[in-house]
C-alpha cells in the first residue's frame, strides 16, 4: 500500500477496509490533511510504516490496532499537530523511530509500550510541546538519542529507563524548560559500544527548572557507570 492514499487532502474519514494482510504502508496516508481520525483497522502484518501518517494535521485520534509486527516507523506520525494522545499500542518489533512523533504539538500523553527493540531515536519526540511527562518505558537497544526530547517545553518529569547502549545524547533534553524531575540510576549501567567526545553536549541545556536532586541524579549516575567522561560537553 505504498503511497496508496498520499495527499488525499479532501478525505475526511477512512473506511473499515480489511488491510490485515498488508505488509508495506510507507507514506500510505501521508498528508491526508482532512482526515480527522484514523479507524480501528487491523494492521498486524504491516512491517513498514515509514511516513505512514506524516502531516495528517487534522487527525485528533489514532485507533489502528496490532502494529506489533512493525519494524520501521521513521516519521510515521511526524507533524500530526492535532493528535492529543498516542494510544497504548505495543510496538515490540520496532527498530527505527527517528522523528516518529516529532512536532506532535497537541499530544499531552504517550501510552505506547514495547519500544525496547528500537535502535534509532533521533528527534523522536522533539517539539512535542504539550507532553507533560514521559513514561517509564525501557529503551534498552537505543544507540542514538540526539535531540530526542528537544523542546518538550511542558514536560515536567522524565521516567524512561534502560538507555545503557546510548552512544549519542547531543541536545537530548535541550530546551525542556519545565523539566524538574529526572530520576536516579538512569545511567548506572551505561556501557555503549564506544564513547565519543561531546556525547552529552548540551543534553540538558536550557533545563533551568531541574531540581538540585535531579542534577545530582544525573551526575552521580554517569559517574556510577564507571565509564570515562567525554572530553567535553
Amino acid at each position: 500500500f505504498t503511497l496508496a492514499w498520499r495527499y488525499c487532502t479532501g478525505l475526511t474519514s477512512f473506511p473499515a477496509l480489511d488491510l490485515s494482510s498488508g505488509t508495506n504502508f510507507p507514506q500510505a496516508w501521508r498528508g491526508c490533511t482532512g482526515l480527522t481520525s484514523f479507524p480501528a483497522l487491523d494492521l498486524s502484518s504491516g512491517t513498514n510504516f515509514q511516513y505512514g501518517w506524516k502531516s495528517c494535521t487534522a487527525m485528533t485520534s489514532f485507533n489502528a490496532t496490532d502494529l506489533d509486527s512493525g519494524l520501521y516507523f521513521t516519521e510515521a506520525w511526524m507533524s500530526c499537530t492535532a493528535l492529543t494522545t498516542f494510544p497504548a499500542l505495543v510496538l515490540t518489533a520496532g527498530v527505527l523511530f527517528n522523528n516518529a512523533w516529532y512536532g506532535c504539538t497537541s499530544m499531552t500523553s504517550f501510552l505506547a509500550t514495547g519500544l525496547d527493540s528500537g535502535t534509532g531515536f533521533g528527534t523522536t519526540w522533539a517539539n512535542c510541546t504539550a507532553l507533560t511527562s514521559f513514561p517509564a518505558i525501557p529503551l534498552n537497544a537505543g544507540t542514538s538519542f540526539n535531540q530526542t526530547w528537544t523542546n518538550c517545553t511542558s514536560m515536567v518529569s522524565f521516567n524512561a529507563t534502560g538507555m545503557n547502549a546510548g552512544a549519542y545524547f547531543y541536545y537530548a533534553w535541550n530546551g525542556c524548560s519545565a523539566l524538574t524531575t529526572f530520576p536516579a540510576g538512569v545511567f548506572d549501567d551505561w556501557n555503549p559500544a564506544s564513547i565519543t567526545a561531546n556525547c552529552f553536549l548540551e543534553a540538558w541545556g536550557g533545563c533551568a527548572d531541574l531540581t538540585e536532586q535531579s542534577v545530582q541524579n544525573i551526575l552521580h549516575s554517569i559517574a556510577a557507570s564507571g565509564q570515562s567522561a567525554p572530553s567535553s560537553g
